[in-house]
Order: C-alpha cells, then sequence, then structure tokens
C-alpha cells in the first residue's frame, strides 16, 4: 500500500500580501466557491477511481464552510490539518499559534494527520503536535521509512537518493538545489508534470523492491481550473522562485493514472506499519465473500474507464 495526499487550499493561501492582510471573511468572498467546486470534483474523481485518500485541509477552510469537510469524511477519507492559514513554519514555535487557531477544527474532526506546507518542519515543533493529539506527520523529505520523533510518527516524503545511498534527515528540509543535488523528491507534485506519471511510477516500484511505501502528495488547484486573477499569481511566484514553474501545469491526467497503477490508501494507514528506529538527523538553520470481490471488480473498471485513454 501506497500513499497520496491531497493538500486542500485555496488561492488566497498563497502568501500574496493582498491576500494576507484580508480578514477569514474577506479571503472566502475572494476565493467565490473555487474551493467548493474543486472538492466536488475532486470527490467525483476519486469516486470514480475507487479510492480514500488523506486530505490536509487548511483549518480556515472549516470556518468557511462547516459542511465541506464533514462531507469530505463522509465519503470515507481522512482529514488531516495544514496549518490553519498554510503558515510556513520557518522558524521554530510558530506553530503553536497555528495550533491554537485550529482548535476547533482538530477537536471537530479528531485530525490525527498533519502536512506542513512546503514540507517545511522544525525539529523542535513535534512536541506540540504530540500535545494537540496529532499522531503522524508528513513533512519531510527522504527515502526512509517512518520513524518517531518526540510521540509523533513521521512519515516522509518520498525521494530517491542517487545511488540508492541512505541520506540522513534534515530540518527542515526545504525542497532546493541542494536538495535536488543529492535525491529526487518524487512524492512531491512539482515533478509530476516534468517527470511524467510513467516515471514516477517507476520510482514508486522502486520503493517497492526496497521494502518501502511511496508518499505523494498534490494539490487540488493543480488538478481543477482556477481564476485568472489566482493564475497570476501563481505566475509572479514564478519569478520569484523559478522552481515553482512546473506547478503551473494542470496533472489530473497523470494524478489519475497513477491511481489507476498502484494501490494507493489513507495517510493515517501508516499508523499500523512497525516504526523504524529514530532517523539519523543533520540539523540545520532552520528559515461478504462475492459482494466485496464485485465491488473490487467494479472499481478497477471504473479505474481503467477513467484513465484508458489518458495512460496509454
Amino acid at each position: 500500500m501506497h500513499y497520496y495526499a491531497i493538500d486542500l487550499e485555496s488561492f488566497v493561501f498563497s502568501g500574496a500580501w493582498k491576500y494576507a492582510r484580508l480578514t477569514g471573511e474577506e479571503r472566502k468572498r475572494a476565493d467565490n466557491g473555487t474551493l467548493v467546486r474543486h472538492v466536488e470534483q475532486l470527490l467525483e474523481l476519486l469516486r470514480s477511481c475507487g479510492v480514500k485518500l488523506t486530505f490536509f485541509a487548511v483549518g480556515e477552510i472549516h470556518d468557511w464552510y462547516p459542511d465541506l469537510l464533514a462531507a469530505v469524511r463522509a465519503e470515507g477519507h481522512e482529514i488531516g490539518w495544514h496549518t490553519h492559514r498554510h503558515t510556513y513554519l520557518y522558524r521554530p514555535g510558530n506553530i503553536g499559534g497555528e495550533l491554537a487557531l485550529s482548535r476547533d477544527f482538530i477537536g471537530a474532526f479528531g485530525i490525527r494527520g498533519f502536512q506542513a506546507p512546503a514540507i517545511v518542519m522544525n525539529r523542535a515543533d513535534y512536541p506540540a503536535l504530540a500535545a494537540a493529539g496529532i499522531r503522524y506527520s508528513a513533512s519531510v523529505y527522504s527515502a526512509l521509512p517512518p520513524y518517531e520523533v518526540d510521540g509523533v510518527r513521521e512519515v516522509p516524503v518520498s525521494t530517491h537518493p542517487y545511488g540508492g545511498r541512505e541520506i540522513p534527515v534534515r530540518y527542515p528540509a526545504r525542497m532546493g538545489f541542494g536538495m535536488l543535488a543529492r535525491e529526487l523528491p518524487f512524492g512531491s507534485s512539482l515533478f509530476l508534470k516534468v517527470l511524467g506519471w510513467k516515471w514516477v511510477s517507476r520510482l514508486i516500484r522502486d520503493a517497492e523492491k526496497r521494502g518501502r511505501s511511496a508518499n505523494l502528495f498534490v494539490h487540488n488547484w493543480q488538478l481543477f481550473d482556477e481564476p485568472r486573477t489566482a493564475r497570476m499569481d501563481r505566475l509572479w511566484e514564478n519569478f520569484r522562485n523559478p522552481l515553482t514553474i512546473p506547478y503551473r501545469f494542470n496533472v489530473r491526467e497523470e494524478f489519475t493514472c497513477l491511481l489507476k497503477e498502484h494501490e494507493f490508501g489513507r495517510l493515517d494507514g501508516a499508523l499500523g506499519e512497525a516504526p523504524a528506529p529514530p532517523a539519523p538527523e543533520r540539523a540545520r538553520p532552520s528559515g461478504g465473500g462475492d459482494a466485496r470481490q464485485d465491488g473490487r471488480d467494479g472499481r478497477a473498471a471504473n479505474r481503467e474507464a477513467t484513465c484508458v485513454r489518458a495512460c496509454i
């Protein structure tokens, strides 16, 4: 079993100053229902593929649309936490304020999983997650299996180290040219269009050969259309950070093909895996029988019907 997560967020959490200075209600109005449409389309896609995944949701979404995430959970998907306002955790301790803002959300859904925006996690922040009842995190890039940190199980987003060597975990493990020189973080949806789904599939199979489950994520806004203003905001981000340019391309077909090709499930399934010993770290400064079979056959048929043209 492999893992695929959806980072559920609106374009108004892009970090652009014009949205950051707004109130939550004003951000909701700016979103103008885009997020609701994305969730509806996403649930339809996952229903056709017969898979249940984890949605790491920005907490403010629960303030906007109290019933939206309940509808996601009602279809068998897991709800995880992605900070309250998509705040980047460059500084140790910033997570405390986000946890306080999301206290009601985390409690209402009994949330157990967390993924840091941009996969930037500080080693010192795990105790705060554990104290809030968070049992696992998917907030570092590594090829290592799940490991324990201060009462939280870290389930790394998958990488492929060049030469197959084991690379110590770095905190924070922010993606950059230094990381790309050591290992390829194929678990990031940044590479889904660059590599193509077939190459990502090969890397997943390579992880299987090493006895590892692959852990990947994708954003809802990479799968469905956004308003023109959102596309222009992302274009500005591309100028600031050229590494983000691949995020401009829609990856719905590639995502769907991977769902067809491999067995994916919810990330809370990693809590049942036997943990590895604590990972070596290298710190750096922070910045009924037949009926069940019929169901499986039906889901397989749906996946084939959805993907057959795109995945040849």
